[in-house]
């Protein structure tokens, strides 16, 4: 028994390693390549992305400061899973009887024969286990980071498209009116350009890595799946396996909830256009109308290589998918 249960948390590490390393070096490359385009996006956002020419209305200030207050906790919440994985893999090497047991599995051109060389390995552990960490951290507060702007930004632009039926409903001449609504319909038009190309660049900087993380996050959670519904395995070791996945789900979530809201948040802004009193506009000023409206009828949808879509139906395909292979190994045992 005890030896069954060293070999799956000895496979279940293994993979679990794997795919992080996988997934952060996709990301690391994926940098590397694009790094002009990650430069731009941060110039950007420094920028304060757009300037419409005045102070922005407290309600777009508002939504800009939640935004920003949600992508900080959602980043600290990932932060403590990350570490909370890092403390369950070091836990079980105090209860363990084995002698100098090394809390992951990994190869050393030297055998460990003292307490000396035994410290200076798992301090050599720790620093790979928490650099790990750190990228992981880095990858998701990025992804988090920029999809919260791009979402903001979105949110501010409904408003603005908004005011326009508010100059309208104004005392001023219909000539002054019309200048006003022209004025406001062009920044709209470049604001909105503006984050189709943010949206691009973010699309095209998280492509791979999004595709590369489905794929192995899918195979992480069925083969965790499919050991903990053997019966060799004790219940202080299924609470581990948990804990040390916790991060790899989190983040498929929450790539799928923030592509989700992405995808909402961008047909939330085709239907502000399509709904508003433009029919009640002059001629010239719904001609403005119609050109956005056109510009925003494209699905702005964050995929993986445009394999896969990451929303809450991409998560539902990867919980589909992972119950294929699962039926696929248990027909294999």
């Amino acid at each position: 028994m005890a030896t069954k249960t060293t070999e799956f948390m000895t496979v279940v590490e293994v993979f679990h390693w794997m795919c992080d390393f996988t997934i952060m070096t996709s990301m690391t490359m994926s940098c590397l390549y694009y790094n002009p385009i990650l430069i731009r996006m941060e110039a950007r956002i420094k920028a304060g992305f757009f300037d419409y020419g005045g102070p922005l209305t407290p309600e777009q200030i508002k939504v800009r400061a939640t935004m920003n207050r949600n992508s900080q906790l959602m980043s600290k919440l990932y932060c403590s899973l990350c570490y909370c994985g890092l403390v369950a893999t070091y836990i079980h090497v105090f209860f363990a009887k084995k002698e100098y047991l090394l809390p992951y599995p990994m190869w050393f051109p030297h055998e460990i024969r003292n307490m000396y060389q035994y410290v200076l390995t798992l301090i050599h552990v720790f620093i790979v286990a928490e650099t790990m960490t750190i990228c992981a951290f880095s990858q998701l507060s990025a992804f988090v980071a920029l999809s919260s702007h791009l979402i903001a930004q979105y949110k501010i632009l409904i408003i603005a498209i908004k005011e326009i039926d508010l100059i309208a409903g104004t005392k001023a001449t219909p000539e002054e009116k019309i200048l006003k609504m022209h004025a406001k319909l062009k920044t709209c038009v470049k604001h909105h350009v503006i984050i189709n190309k943010y949206f691009d660049d973010l699309h095209k900087l998280f492509s791979i890595p999004l595709l590369t993380t489905a794929i192995f996050i899918c195979l992480a959670i069925c083969t965790l799946g499919f050991i903990l519904l053997s019966p060799n395995v004790s219940v202080p070791v299924i609470g581990a396996l948990i804990i040390l996945f916790l991060p790899e789900m989190f983040i498929i979530v929450v790539y799928c909830v923030y592509g989700q809201k992405v995808a909402d948040v961008c047909e939330e802004f085709g239907h502000t256009i399509y709904y508003s009193d433009w029919y009640t506009k002059p001629l010239s000023v719904q001609r403005d109308f119609l050109m956005i409206l056109i510009g925003s009828r494209k699905k702005r949808q964050l995929t993986g290589f445009g394999l896969h879509e990451f929303s809450m139906k991409g998560l539902s395909e990867i919980i589909k998918a992972t119950f294929s292979y699962f039926n696929m190994l248990r027909a294999m045992n």
